[in-house]
């Protein structure tokens, strides 16, 4: 199975080419000067307007001073949001190949009262789907028939149609996202490669979109991730296993965030297609049953062979 990996850049424009590389941090209550306090603290009616009126006048100092924490992280963006008779303030910033969760909590720290849950460290959201907290991106990979049948022992038609059905109930469900089996694999890079583990929560949220053609039996498969908080410097990538995992990957040096994000999301996709095409040609509960038990003691389990 050939696996293209394309990087995005977060636009409003439907089409884009490169990578979005912007972690975020959220915060409550600013108070660094008269002016801030002056902004932050009318009456509970005329923070919205105070707000969405000063805030871009105080870019340039907040810049300043969350800049004066990093020689890497700058202040890209202030999104006010209130809640009751708070403001959140979304900041977003540029790292460079650093995955930037603790740069951007050291440079916001420098301005304001920190954490206001606006930003989903650790947590899966909607907003992170909409707006990016980390890199962006989508894989594509196309199957024909026989390379199908040949290495995922089950024909393109029976695969998209059990991606259908997976995703059908999901639906019914209520699950966040549409994908099979992305955590594992996000669990396991992120391990391996001295990634934030806790932030597996919100980086495996993904969207798997299966195009079937009828007439020549081809499938083609993309696969969206819009918040994979990673980096290649900073944290455990320090520890020498993980950097040597990172460069087996030859992911480091400048630009191998953006490289690593794309690895993982190519592999989560081979790894879905993978579980899916299990679940397709009957060995999902086999493999199962013979690594928890044995071969020796499955050998009596009757096992069916649903149609799909």
């Amino acid at each position: 199975m050939g696996l293209h990996v394309e990087e995005l850049r977060g636009s409003l424009t439907a089409e884009v080419n490169t990578l979005l590389n912007n972690p975020t941090q959220s915060v409550t209550q600013l108070y660094k000067d008269d002016d801030v306090d002056e902004l932050f603290r009318e009456s509970w009616e005329g923070i919205q307007v105070r707000g969405d009126e000063r805030l871009p006048s105080l870019y340039k100092q907040f810049a300043r001073d969350a800049d004066s924490t990093s020689r890497h992280g700058r202040l890209q963006k202030l999104t006010p949001h209130i809640v009751g008779s708070n403001v959140h303030v979304h900041f977003r910033y540029f790292c460079g190949d650093a995955a930037g969760q603790n740069m951007v909590t050291i440079a916001t720290q420098r301005d304001i009262i920190i954490k206001g849950q606006m930003a989903s460290d650790k947590k899966p959201s909607w907003g992170n789907v909409k707006e990016p907290r980390g890199v962006q991106v989508i894989v594509w990979a196309r199957l024909d028939d026989t390379v199908c049948k040949e290495i995922l022992g089950c024909t393109t038609g029976r695969l998209y149609q059990a991606i259908l059905m997976l995703k059908e109930g999901g639906i019914r469900n209520g699950q966040f996202g549409c994908n099979t089996n992305a955590a594992n694999i996000i669990a396991a890079m992120f391990l391996s490669c001295g990634q934030d583990v806790g932030s597996v929560a919100e980086g495996c949220w993904s969207h798997l979109t299966p195009e079937y053609d009828w007439t020549t039996g081809e499938l083609r498969l993309s696969m969206f991730f819009p918040s994979l908080p990673v980096g290649v410097v900073g944290g455990g990538t320090f520890y020498a296993t993980q950097q040597e995992s990172l460069q087996i990957l030859e992911c480091q040096g400048p630009g191998g965030k953006r490289r690593f994000a794309g690895l993982v999301g190519a592999f989560a996709l081979a790894l879905d297609m993978s579980t899916v095409a299990a679940i397709a040609n009957n060995t999902f509960a086999k493999s199962h049953a013979a690594l928890a038990r044995g071969v020796n003691q499955t050998r009596n389990c009757v096992f069916a062979n649903p149609k799909l």
